[in-house]
């Protein structure tokens, strides 16, 4: 199966516009390999389960071959160039482009996750030094025979500290 590229749902008259024909004779298909696209499990609606395909949102491998007589492989290619090539005449189907090699946006969202972390271990830092100056821990400077309030010294000097 190659994926030949992209043509548009409408021409410029408002109709709909004609699947151009596969090249006639013999080429040689330079691409690159993809596996096949599958359906969403739980929300898909841009086509139907079952049925024939007029148009397709993705390369589903599976549900393309149920449409045509012959074994495809689970995979397709992705057309870069033919042997020999399209005239120039031929401006249907617009390739796909080329996946971008560049880093793309993952340092700045790796530094945007560090960021967080450090807020939530700085907030965590903070909570704890905030109980532990309160005196909020339970058992501090009480004995059991002091009970909950201990002696009225100590609760007059929590009280000036809190």
């Amino acid at each position: 199966l190659v994926n030949r590229g992209w043509i548009p749902l409408e021409d410029n008259v408002g109709t709909e516009a004609s699947i151009p024909p596969p090249p006639a004779g013999r080429l040689t298909v330079s691409g690159r390999v993809r596996a096949g696209q599958h359906r969403g499990r739980f929300f898909s609606p841009t086509d139907p389960a079952d049925g024939r395909l007029r148009q397709l949102y993705r390369v589903d491998v599976d549900r393309i071959g149920e449409q045509v007589p012959y074994l495809l492989l689970p995979a397709y290619v992705e057309l870069i160039s033919t042997v020999p090539p399209p005239s120039e005449q031929d401006t249907q189907p617009v390739p796909v482009p080329a996946p971008a090699l560049d880093e793309g946006p993952h340092l700045s969202y790796a530094g945007q996750w560090m960021v967080f972390a450090g807020c939530a271990i700085g907030g965590w830092i903070l909570v704890v030094r905030r109980t532990a100056r309160s005196g909020t821990s339970t058992g501090k400077g009480e004995t059991p025979a002091d009970g909950p309030g201990g002696d009225p010294e100590q609760r007059r000097h929590r009280a000036r500290h809190v």
